[in-house]
């Protein structure tokens, strides 16, 4: 089973061993370049009361699985 990585603050890439942290930075760009564009599209349906603006997404976890892909997935919290 592959190594998942909570990331909620900085700090919580120091739990990466260094020899994956290549693999990780790859990882993590996919996820900002998504995250921008979701980010900005969350803000603007917000204006239209259409979604609560507190839906950005507050942490990722990256799975050490050497597959370079990536998923999003938007959730209420009850």
């Amino acid at each position: 089973m592959s190594k998942r990585y909570t990331i909620e603050k900085i700090s919580d890439i120091f739990q990466i061993p260094e020899d994956r942290f290549d693999d990780f930075l790859v990882d993590f760009k996919s996820y900002y370049n998504m995250g921008q564009p979701m980010a900005k599209l969350i803000k603007e349906v917000a204006k239209t009361g259409g979604v609560a603006v507190d839906v950005l997404p507050m942490h990722m976890v990256w799975v050490d699985d050497g597959k370079h892909d990536a998923k999003v997935i938007i959730k209420e919290q009850l």
